[in-house]
């Protein structure tokens, strides 16, 4: 896998100790339920933008949701989903074409919250990496965040798996692809030689800085 794509999306869940020690009623510990449907966009869609512009990123992710390998619904109970939001650009070297740069954007959270998370990500993480946190809402969780670019350049953004253990300590994956018809994903293919994986299909956003 290149560089670039484990930047973009392969971070782990951080999720390891939120159930480290696991209370009496922890009767679904093992269990884990996935969801993987559109669920982020963002805003706007054109593929390039002035430097002192932003990006919005806006993702939903249902509390109840039919679990299509275990072929029914399920409800997770906890208050809030959180994972990675990651970014990187392009670097204009051949041999090492894609950096980390989180340290390049302004990233600003209207709906739910971010943190730099020193605990679970290392030093060399933290350059391409953000803990983001989700508004509980009725039916939803939710995230709202502004991206704003303080350098020119061409950029990758994504969110990595989401999700939360629940108070019965079952597992919940949230794994929401890009609703943007477009993700300019041509900017990450020029990169490699046309070569585009999965998870950069789905789950990258792309946009060049002027």
């Amino acid at each position: 896998m290149k560089y670039c794509h484990l930047v973009i999306i392969s971070l782990a869940i951080l999720l390891n100790p939120s159930c480290k020690k696991h209370p009496p009623s922890c009767a679904k510990l093992g269990l884990e339920f996935t969801y993987t449907k559109p669920g982020v966009i963002y805003s706007p869609g054109s593929d390039s933008i002035p430097l002192g512009s932003d990006i919005t990123l806006e993702a939903s992710a249902p509390i109840t949701f039919f679990d299509d390998s275990k072929q029914y619904n399920v409800t997770i109970n906890s208050e809030t989903i959180l994972g990675p939001i990651t970014a990187s650009k392009a670097t204009g070297n051949v041999t090492v074409p894609t950096a980390y740069a989180i340290d390049d954007l302004v990233l600003t959270a209207t709906i739910g919250k971010i943190i730099k998370d020193t605990v679970q990500f290392t030093t060399e993480q933290l350059k391409g990496a953000r803990t983001v946190y989700w508004q509980k809402d009725l039916d939803s969780f939710r995230l709202k965040i502004s991206i704003k670019p303080n350098i020119r350049g061409v950029f990758f953004i994504g969110l990595g798996q989401q999700g939360n253990r629940d108070t019965d300590c079952a597992l919940y994956k949230y794994f929401l692809r890009v609703k943007n018809y477009d993700q300019h994903l041509y900017f990450l293919s020029q990169l490699y030689g046309g070569y585009l994986d999965d998870n950069s299909r789905n789950y990258a956003y792309c946009f060049k800085v002027y």
